[in-house]
């Protein structure tokens, strides 16, 4: 009974505990010009740390959420709030402008502690967002999430292969055990898209239409997106590298495959081709089964009397025109 009347009051102490941060946060955010701004500081930040969000996984982008201080909290029961904004990948590979988005949800299991911890989800599926313009995307349910490789996790020559919809990063700013995604709900927030771009716009025609201009409060986030998030196609220093180096590993096999063959013949043969060119007029210095400088020079003189490629070597196409057996 004890237990119990420990654990109602544990709870209700988190829940005016979470529900304090999200007032307070929402009081020191102001408008959703400081929110976009948060969630282009926070993609900044983490974009620029040495084991970041892998560029390729980052070339492969449909969209991206930032959602700065998600505040969780949990005894045995956990649940997780906080607002943030998408943004959509153009087709020119340019970031249009974002919609606002709540995110909300619960999860079970052994946990204990609150926490405020800023959340980036990279969609890779061009569908990944279709959920979210229905009523509202199901992380973790049909829409499925992943934990997303860190820094050299995913460079080239690993295994990596990208083949979730959705990759989730974390920065965690407190305590906390057990956190999953499973269960969370992503919501877009037309009350706030209606105070940035207008009373008509939403936010599945900020994201879709593609004719909705960027809006000055949620410029730096755009920004933010244009410069750290690297067009898709682009290659990093490491494939850069790679590509280099296999470009100049064909070159060099081409370069091979044409540079003329060295002999393989015997010495008998040869003499035998010696004897071919001296009856064809040509001086070879004599009939001795070597290779020498005049036997070089003649066999020159008779590749470019036959037109084909001088080489001054004894290779293939040359013996069988002499008729070396």
């Amino acid at each position: 009974m004890m237990c119990k009347k420990m654990f109602l009051v544990f709870s209700l102490i988190l829940t005016l505990m979470v529900s304090g941060s999200l007032a307070n946060a929402d009081v020191g955010s102001g408008k959703e010009q400081e929110r976009a701004l948060s969630a282009a500081n926070v993609l900044t930040e983490i974009l620029n740390t040495p084991e970041s969000i892998p560029r390729e996984l980052l070339q492969r982008a449909q969209a991206i959420a930032v959602v700065p201080n998600v505040v969780k909290g949990a005894f045995g029961v956990g649940g997780q709030v906080g607002k943030g904004v998408v943004a959509k990948r153009k087709s020119n590979g340019t970031w249009g402008p974002p919609s606002f988005i709540d995110v909300s949800g619960g999860s079970f299991g052994l946990q204990l502690g609150v926490s405020v911890t800023d959340l980036v989800l990279v969609f890779t599926d061009p569908d990944g967002l279709k959920g979210l313009f229905e009523d509202k995307l199901e992380l973790g349910g049909e829409a499925g999430v992943a934990a997303g490789p860190v820094g050299r996790a995913a460079e080239v020559g690993t295994n990596v292969t990208f083949d979730s919809p959705i990759y989730s990063y974390s920065r965690s700013k407190g305590l906390f055990a057990g956190l999953a995604l499973k269960g969370t709900v992503m919501t877009i927030d037309d009350s706030a898209n209606h105070d940035v771009y207008g009373k008509s716009v939403s936010g599945s025609e900020i994201l879709l239409v593609g004719k909705v201009p960027v809006a000055p409060a949620v410029r730096p986030f755009v920004s933010a997106l244009n410069k750290y998030v690297p067009p898709a196609g682009e290659v990093t220093k490491a494939e850069v590298t790679r590509k280099s180096k296999t470009s100049a590993e064909v070159e060099s096999q081409t370069k091979a495959d044409h540079q003329p063959k060295k002999a393989t013949l015997s010495s008998a043969e040869v003499k035998q081709a010696q004897e071919a060119l001296q009856a064809k007029g040509y001086d070879t210095g004599g009939i001795d089964g070597i290779i020498g400088p005049k036997t070089r020079q003649a066999i020159r003189d008779y590749q470019a009397a036959e037109k084909i490629q001088v080489t001054g070597t004894l290779n293939a196409e040359t013996a069988s025109r002499l008729g070396v057996s």
